[in-house]
C-alpha cells in the first residue's frame, strides 16, 4: 500500500471518484488528516464547509491549522501501561477489571469541522 503523501493522494483521488462524498472523515492521526486537509483544499473542497474532518493526538499542528482533533494523556497510559508491565513481569494475575483500562479522551473542536445540515 503506498505510504505518505502517496497514500493521501490516492485517498482523496478515491473520494472524488465517487458519486457522492462523504461529510466527515475521521482520521487516526492528526499526521494523516491534516495533509488530508491541504489535498482536499487543493482539490477545490472547503473544510469544513463541504467535508468535516478529525484527527487524533492534538499534536502541535492541529493547534495550527485548526484542526479538531481527540486529546488523550500520553503521560497516564505510559504509566498504567508500565504498572501493568510490572505486574506481570512480577507474576500478578491480572483479571478482567485490570486488563483492560479506560483512558479519558477529550474532543478538542475546532474550524475543521461543523454540524451537519440535514435540511
Amino acid at each position: 500500500a503506498p505510504e505518505g503523501l502517496d497514500r493521501i493522494s490516492s485517498i482523496v483521488s478515491s473520494l472524488l471518484s465517487n458519486s457522492s462524498m462523504p461529510t466527515a472523515i475521521a482520521c487516526q492521526e492528526d499526521g494523516i488528516a491534516i495533509p488530508l486537509m491541504f489535498q482536499l483544499s487543493r482539490s477545490g473542497y472547503n473544510t469544513p464547509g463541504d467535508l468535516s474532518i478529525i484527527g487524533f493526538d492534538d499534536s502541535f499542528y492541529a493547534r495550527e491549522t485548526g484542526l479538531t482533533t481527540i486529546r488523550q494523556d500520553p503521560v497516564s497510559m505510559a504509566v498504567d501501561a508500565a504498572k501493568m508491565t510490572l505486574s506481570l513481569i512480577n507474576g500478578d494475575y491480572l483479571d478482567e477489571s485490570r486488563r483492560y483500562i479506560t483512558i479519558p479522551a477529550q474532543l478538542i473542536v475546532r474550524s475543521s469541522t461543523s454540524q451537519l445540515d440535514v435540511a
